[in-house]
């Protein structure tokens, strides 16, 4: 059941959404319902209940492509949200971002969660 309803949060048992969706989930229905348009920031989700999938839309057809080229000779494509100055066109060596972190979600490149002298002059994946 598709229930394109979004909005604040509260504790499950306040929120008619949630209750209801329990209610329908107990018989075997997916309930899926749309996301707010307050994010991206910290707890900008809402329709939290385990048993809801949120899914959240855009309505423009957006494309952020990002190219690489390893020393071996091989090309990727892929995306990326870069907005500093364009790289030179020198090697830069990779680090996964999780282990330039001492956060739990470091991997997630989550603002404040990378060590800056661990990332500092590399391309963080």
């Amino acid at each position: 059941m598709s229930m394109p309803l979004g909005g604040g949060t509260s504790d499950f048992y306040k929120d008619s959404v949630a209750i209801g969706a329990f209610a329908t989930m107990e018989k075997g229905i997916l309930i899926s319902c749309s996301e707010r348009n307050a994010g991206p920031s910290s707890y900008s989700l809402s329709n939290m209940a385990p048993w809801i999938t949120t899914v959240g839309a855009g309505t423009l057809d957006r494309d952020f492509p990002a190219y690489a080229s390893i020393d071996n000779g091989q090309n990727y494509s892929s995306v990326s949200l870069y907005r500093g100055s364009e790289l030179s066109g020198k090697l830069l060596p990779l680090i996964y971002a999780a282990n330039a972190s001492n956060s739990t979600n470091g991997n997630l490149c989550m603002i404040g969660t990378l060590t800056t002298d661990k990332v500092r002059g590399k391309v963080v994946l």
